[in-house]
């Protein structure tokens, strides 16, 4: 997505590594765009986990879109977030 403001919700899981690195990834993808980002464990929001169809750590939803995966590259956000390929 280019231009306008994007809500991003990251579902991660405490101590994996993956996710860590998809955080990392998705932080500096979204860094200069208008954005809020709601991180959650889904451990702690396992409801709204699973109320918003994540089945694995690390998922990335915006505007009623998801990516997940085990190992999600920078491009593989990038072009997510710029409304690009992946997802669902």
């Amino acid at each position: 997505m280019k231009g306008g403001f994007m809500e991003v919700f990251f579902y991660k899981a405490p101590l994996c590594p993956r996710c860590f690195a998809a955080e990392r990834h998705l932080k500096r993808v979204l860094s200069g765009m208008d954005h809020e980002l709601h991180v959650l464990d889904v451990f702690r929001h396992r409801k709204a986990a699973r109320a918003d169809g994540v089945t694995i750590a690390p998922t990335i939803r915006m505007e009623g879109r998801m990516l997940s995966g085990l190992w999600l590259t920078e491009r593989q956000i990038r072009d997510f977030v710029e409304g690009g390929s992946g997802g669902k």
